[in-house]
């Protein structure tokens, strides 16, 4: 049975401005158009504040939504303002929100890089790079460093993912900057 914080979210599915305050506090909010939404997962069209416009996708667990705010009446300037910038939310096709390993398959066909937040862990790093294998509990990622060199492999359980973002401006500017990664030993 859906929990009525579902319910509440998949009214705004695609329509308003929304602000999820994330639990712990530390977690900080996410805000943007809800893109996708399932009874585990929730998918952020992200808007970035600084420039009041869209910039890629985020996908947290629904369980860590400890508060939201709809902006959904002329009263907030926030609705007023995506209003006149002409704000409107593009549903990635393709991409799965039923878990976090559908998702992270769906999202790698289609984009080359994801961001891994693993905040509980490492509140101040973030994980840039090409997902390589996903299995039912964890997913092994390829990253870059801040230098956009390619590191070793790093696995990710899925109970530690707290975020994952992709289709954003730095991810993008990195996969398209990233030397051509060497297949491992014994691959073409």
């Amino acid at each position: 049975m859906a929990s009525p914080r579902y319910k509440t979210f998949k009214k705004h599915v695609g329509k308003n401005l929304f602000q999820v305050e994330r639990r712990p506090r530390s977690l900080g909010r996410v805000a943007g158009f809800v893109a996708g939404l399932s009874e585990s997962l929730m998918l952020f069209h992200q808007l970035d504040w600084d420039t009041f416009s869209l910039n890629g996708y985020s996908v947290i667990p629904i369980a860590d939504a400890s508060d939201y705010r709809v902006f959904d009446q002329k009263k907030y300037w926030q609705q007023r303002a995506a209003h006149l910038r002409e704000l409107r939310p593009i549903m990635p096709d393709s991409v799965s929100v039923s878990d976090w390993r559908r998702m992270l398959e769906s999202v790698a066909v289609l984009f080359p890089l994801v961001v891994i937040h693993i905040e509980r862990k490492r509140p101040d790093v973030c994980y840039v790079g090409e997902v390589l294998k996903v299995s039912d509990s964890t997913v092994t990622l390829h990253d870059l460093d801040c230098n956009c060199e390619w590191q070793k492999p790093r696995r990710f359980r899925f109970e530690d993912i707290t975020m994952v973002e992709f289709g954003d401006g730095y991810s993008t500017a990195l996969a398209a900057t990233a030397p051509k990664r060497k297949a491992p030993q014994g691959r073409p």
